[in-house]
């Protein structure tokens, strides 16, 4: 299921209809190279498009969901065609319709609004550092890869499954005491889309998960062979790829829990 095909546009935005099989990465690079904006923070994550509403992936501040319009379906309990608005998706920090109905929907294609001036997103962690002085969507792309690069493991050189771990959100009202013990606490501000509509976004605070695992230790340990990797905490990275399978996985999630 491939395919990138212009739907409409005008002179703020572009929809943009992508086959579910398309390769994420060489989308955002396809989307950049035509100057629609939004994607670029997401560079470099390994999947496809059809898999990115399923947790609604995100990377330094941005999520796929903000600029999700439709997700086309076939619904296997209604045993039709179906386009999900973004509402219907019930995206949220990592998470959509997609989880909760893990069997229901085989996704086809993904329509994207994207913008047509750049609106970057650079208050993500050490991204405005690396960007710079040169605030274009091209250098952000390129210094997201970098970082990207840097950071996390080539899965088709070192088989892992990603960011495993979301980042804790917490009330407003216990970051303060957490600063005054842990002066380097890692944390970001969030947003509605990040949590349940029943709380309100600007009470709550998403604390690094990678930095929490780093404090407790356990950077680069696990329950082996799934051991988070030694340059970013967020990571489980499997050390024996011949023998480990999804069960090790599993079994180090419990023994995490």
């Amino acid at each position: 299921l491939q395919g990138i095909d212009v739907l409409d546009e005008n002179d703020q935005h572009v929809w943009v209809k992508v086959g579910a099989g398309q390769n994420w990465h060489e989308f955002v690079l396809y989307s950049t190279a035509h100057d629609w904006f939004g994607l670029q923070n997401l560079a470099l994550i390994p999947g496809l498009v059809g898999a990115s509403p399923v947790q609604n992936i995100g990377a330094y501040g941005v999520e796929a969901g903000e600029f999700i319009e439709q997700v086309h379906v076939y619904d296997r309990e209604l045993e039709q065609f179906a386009n999900l608005s973004a509402a219907e998706c019930h995206f949220a920090y990592r998470h959509s319709i997609f989880k909760e109905q893990p069997n229901r929907y085989v996704i086809v294609a993904v329509t994207f609004k994207l913008c047509k001036q750049p609106n970057l997103k650079l208050a993500y962690g050490d991204l405005r550092q690396a960007v710079g002085e040169d605030q274009t969507a091209e250098n952000l792309q390129k210094q997201v890869i970098a970082i990207r690069q840097s950071k996390l493991p080539d899965p088709a050189e070192f088989p892992n499954v990603g960011s495993f771990f979301k980042n804790p959100l917490i009330a407003r009202s216990q970051l303060e005491p957490l600063l005054q013990r842990y002066p380097n606490l890692v944390h970001y501000p969030t947003h509605a889309s990040n949590i349940d509509n029943r709380l309100d976004a600007d009470d709550k605070v998403k604390v690094a998960a990678g930095w929490l695992i780093e404090q407790a230790g356990l950077k680069g340990k696990g329950v082996a062979p799934i051991l988070t990797h030694t340059k970013q905490a967020l990571v489980l990275t499997n050390h024996a790829p011949n023998q480990a399978n999804q069960q090790d996985i599993a079994n180090a999630m419990s023994k995490g829990e």
